[in-house]
């Protein structure tokens, strides 16, 4: 079987809170599941980096609620292409968010294990790359906020 994956990144209009991120994964993980769409968020509560994953109907139905949102702008679609294999079939939606909390620590630790697993998967897919870039500039923006502090 093909999948459809889709990977985008946009900017938040404004920085949005953990709890405003919170209730936008909970309603993402709700209509994913009920199409059948997986993927991963990631986010630093301005930029965004999503990977999606599914049914070509399904992964267009939730592309095309993302890009109504009034959350970001700047959309610019990286990615979109057939695969064969699912990297993350077992998420409706992760998500990895620049660790300030214990609660962000555990969360992205979960991160890194369904990482391993999708670079199993698929070890030279260009969504992989993609999003290890994208962690890899949270983690250096992270860094330097915290030597800032």
């Amino acid at each position: 079987m093909t999948w459809l994956a889709l990977a985008y990144c946009s900017t938040a209009t404004r920085p949005m809170s953990a709890v405003e991120i919170g209730q936008l994964l909970l309603k993402a993980r709700l209509f994913n599941a009920s199409v059948g769409v997986s993927g991963v968020l990631l986010h630093d509560s301005r930029q965004f980096l999503q990977y999606l994953e599914g049914p070509a109907d399904a992964v267009d139905q939730v592309w095309q609620r993302v890009s109504a949102s009034p959350l970001h702008q700047d959309l610019r679609v990286l990615m979109r292409e057939t695969v064969s294999t699912r990297l993350f079939a077992d998420w409706q939606m992760g998500c990895l968010v620049a660790p300030s909390s214990l609660l962000q620590r555990l969360a992205n630790e979960q991160w890194r294990i369904a990482l391993a697993v999708a670079e199993r998967r698929q070890p030279s897919s260009a969504a992989l790359a993609l999003l290890r870039q994208f962690t890899a500039d949270v983690q250096c923006n992270a860094q330097a906020n915290a030597a800032h502090q």
